[in-house]
């Protein structure tokens, strides 16, 4: 078996909460991990931490951190539990997303995914509202729920198309002009497996992997559009699926609730 090297940090170690919702290096090499009690930055040595602070304007206005993205001109976007900041690098300042639809609706609540398309415009994942998408260009936000409220996921693949989790196990995907060209049904599944939370999503040269949070991956062939349950051929189990991430050309590494796994595509 393939040996990982792993080392571990936690709160002796500088980190603010051991609970760790996100992750991401940005362009400078600093590493960021979004807890349950602020924002950590690493350095390779030390965190420095983050956090909301009273009559401080220029403060995280939320502890709770769920998401992390870096734009192509170098901001720091946080979702957190309430709501959207953008860290600046060079002042060490946030400031609160404060845009608005056409409609008067902001961002106000749980923000999941945070991803940039292929035009520069960014997709915000929210739990309660649905997905919005942000156009720097004109500085419009545009909400759409239609599909789903609660955004688990969110993947861009390389030719530029967006998936995201619909109600009932349905998978959903927009073109890279933004718009809605598919949705895949998944009936090969059990009702309880469809019922359950899709909460993440990999593309891989035309298949769809994608973790539900009660059991298992699942395998979408895009041009078919037949849908497999894929369970370990061992005693464990890969319930609780939180994230899919690209190891090698054949494997994928599954982050679960009972650990980290290797999981090869070809076989």
């Amino acid at each position: 078996p393939k040996q990982l090297s792993i080392q571990k940090f936690q709160i002796d170690n500088g980190l603010s909460h051991n609970t760790v919702s996100c992750t991401l290096q940005d362009s400078y090499g600093f590493i960021w991990f979004g807890t349950s009690e602020g924002l950590n930055r690493f350095d390779g040595r030390h965190f420095k931490v983050f956090t909301h602070k009273t009559n401080d304007s220029n403060s995280l206005g939320n502890n709770c951190i769920y998401s992390l993205f870096e734009s192509k001109n170098k901001e720091l976007w946080i979702g957190t539990e309430a709501g959207l900041y953008i860290y600046d690098f060079v002042s060490e300042q946030f400031r609160r997303f404060d845009i608005k639809t056409e409609y008067g609706v902001n961002i106000c609540t749980e923000v999941s995914k945070i991803i940039e398309d292929e035009q520069g415009r960014i997709w915000i994942g929210t739990i309660g509202q649905g997905i919005f998408i942000f156009n720097e260009k004109n500085n419009t936000l545009v909400q759409n729920s239609k599909y789903s409220s609660n955004v688990w996921a969110l993947h861009k693949s390389p030719a530029g198309n967006m998936y995201t989790n619909a109600d009932n196990g349905y998978i959903v995907e927009f073109n890279k002009a933004g718009n809605f060209s598919n949705i895949y049904a998944a009936p090969e599944l059990s009702n309880n497996l469809r019922n359950s939370k899709i909460t993440s999503i990999y593309y891989k040269d035309g298949i769809l992997w994608y973790g539900l949070d009660i059991f298992g991956l699942v395998k979408l062939d895009l041009q078919s559009r037949k849908t497999e349950i894929l369970k370990p051929d061992n005693n464990y189990s890969t319930s609780s699926i939180h994230s899919i991430h690209p190891y090698s050309d054949r494997e994928l590494l599954i982050g679960t609730e009972n650990g980290l796994f290797m999981f090869d595509v070809q076989n």
